[in-house]
This record gives C-alpha cells, sequence and structure tokens, in this order.
C-alpha cells in the first residue's frame, strides 16, 4: 500500500467522484517505489 501515493491523489481533482474513487482504489494497491504496479486481478 502506497500512503505517499494515495494523499497526493486525494489531494487531486478528477472531475467526479468515482474516478476518484477508481484512482484512489488503485493508489491503494501500487507501492511506494514502483516495484508493484497496481494489478486488479
Amino acid at each position: 500500500m502506497s500512503w505517499r501515493i494515495a494523499n497526493e491523489c486525494a489531494d487531486r481533482r478528477f472531475g467526479s467522484a468515482a474516478r476518484k474513487q477508481i484512482i484512489m482504489f488503485l493508489a491503494d494497491k501500487t507501492s511506494d517505489d514502483g516495484s508493484r504496479p497496481p494489478c486488479v486481478a
């Protein structure tokens, strides 16, 4: 879980609540150093 990425996404505007929710979900699945990209299977 990447708190750094999640915090950056939380501060941004994405146009709709649904888009922000998807971005926050993906940010929750990634790692800070990029070694684990978001993969939803």
